[in-house]
């Protein structure tokens, strides 16, 4: 077995380490030095049916071995199997994402090293996933998704190279218009000034050598639901009449929109799962009778900016969301999350259901 492989081990003093720098985090006090010396140990990992011998290397009694690594069962992982064929180069060049993607599979309480217990039950059944087998399915997980991205401007060029970077299998990309000198600055080149830009885009995918496939889409007219979900990205307001379509396909929906000086990004609309975009729409019209012409007018003179900067924020923060949704297969319900425009925050606002969309039926 194994430390979760996701997560770092710290020692902060001399009886003292830290498992994780994240949420999922937790400190061990009033541990010996063969107890840090074992725990080191399991970071490299230990052969399966040897941890007893192991313990008594490390000047470890072999039951307190047993009994700190059932208070660490929610950190533990069986020792790595033989690697699945066809991970190796996409492993390696993702070896922080699949460092993280085990890092987010489970949560649990704090554990101190000197009482036996964590506040957990070890129920999760993530936690006896052996590490490579899971990096496996993250690979393929990512490689057999294919993604539709509408809306190529700075970010969602952004969404685009992340994803590729990220592994997805197949991205459909899409918008009529041409790059201009004002979309340079994420992913298009100067010699892209003039194309197509989801002909530009693909190019600058390919580039890259990730093995990402790309198709352009270069008609005039938007496309319908595509491939496993759809990322909308549009200027001034969400485009409210794409997400109804969506609905009715039972096609997943990210809405990325930029406006003035801040973006939005979500909420999700899953078949089924409530508290979508039409929601908050709905609840918006209710309190603003000039809410449907409004948003028609802000989506036609795409009132918003994509300052680079915010672009990138946005659409790497947009990319993150749908990579854990290839992983594991859930999206944040009802969540908004608020970039503000000078740099200070990002805020979650929380979208309700509202009693007369009928979300919650679809799926």
């Amino acid at each position: 077995m194994r430390l979760d492989p996701g997560l770092t081990l710290l020692q902060i003093a001399e009886n003292t380490v830290q498992i994780g720098s994240g949420t999922r985090s937790t400190q061990l006090s009033g541990c010996s030095a063969p107890a840090i010396e074992y725990l080191q140990r399991l970071v490299d990992g230990i052969p399966d049916g040897q941890e007893a011998d192991t313990a008594r290397c490390c000047g470890l009694d072999p039951a307190d071995a047993r009994a700190l690594e059932s208070s660490l069962d929610a950190f533990l992982r069986w020792h790595d199997p033989p690697a699945r064929a066809g991970a190796g180069h996409a492993a390696d060049l993702l070896v922080d994402d699949l460092a993280l993607a085990l890092a987010l599979d489970t949560a649990p309480a704090g554990t101190d090293c000197t009482d036996g217990t964590d506040g957990t039950d070890g129920t999760d059944g993530t936690h006896s996933t052996e590490a490579l087998e899971r990096m496996s399915e993250v690979l393929d997980r990512r490689r057999g998704l294919q993604v539709q991205i509408l809306g190529l401007g700075r970010t969602g060029s952004v969404i685009a190279r992340v994803l590729a970077a990220a592994g997805i299998g197949r991205l459909a990309v899409w918008d009529p218009q041409a790059v201009t000198a004002a979309d340079l600055g994420t992913a298009y080149l100067a010699p892209d000034l003039g194309r197509s830009r989801p002909v530009a885009l693909g190019r600058r995918v390919d580039d890259a050598g990730l093995g990402t496939v790309v198709l352009p889409l270069t008609s005039p007219v938007r496309p319908g639901p595509g491939g496993a979900l759809t990322i909308s990205v549009t200027r001034g307001a969400a485009d409210y009449d794409y997400i109804a379509l969506a609905r009715t396909a039972d096609h997943p929906v990210l809405p990325v929109v930029m406006r003035d000086d801040d973006a939005l990004i979500g909420p999700w609309f899953v078949p089924g799962q409530g508290r979508c975009p039409l929601c908050w729409d709905l609840a918006a019209r209710d309190a603003d009778p000039d809410r449907s012409r409004r948003t028609a007018a802000l989506l036609d003179h795409r009132a918003g900016r994509e300052d680079v900067a915010v672009a990138t924020t946005a659409g790497a923060l947009a990319a993150r969301q749908v990579i854990r949704w290839a992983e594991a297969g859930t999206a944040p319900a009802g969540a908004v999350l608020h970039v503000h425009g000078d740099g200070s925050r990002v805020d979650t606002l929380t979208v309700a259901t509202h009693p007369e969309c009928g979300c919650t039926t679809s799926g």
